[in-house]
């Protein structure tokens, strides 16, 4: 897995005298997954579709060809484990390396 440093937010928090910003960051997670199963573009959308939907999901890449999904995520909201739980929940298999 690979943390890297998602979008800087910058929020202004605005009282009477003073104005105060803080910068938020969120760490992101990078997995690429091995997915057995897909055979057609309808398979890589019903895919895409399912991780997409869950918290924390920033990005979702489906590969037919490589027969991968690389998912971006914030692990504070969702975990691997649920991720995968999604794609085997949508008739896929996760081939573990």
């Amino acid at each position: 897995m690979q943390r890297y440093l998602s979008t800087v937010a910058v929020v202004d928090l605005q009282s009477q005298d003073s104005c105060l910003t803080r910068i938020i960051r969120d760490i992101m997670m990078r997995k690429v997954l091995k997915v057995e199963g897909m055979t057609c573009q309808h398979c890589v959308e019903t895919v895409s579709e399912a991780v997409t939907k869950m918290a924390g999901i920033q990005r979702v890449d489906v590969s037919l060809e490589e027969k991968e999904v690389i998912v971006d995520f914030d692990e504070s909201q969702t975990k691997m484990e649920d991720i995968s739980a999604q794609i085997v929940e949508a008739g896929f298999e996760i081939v573990m390396n």
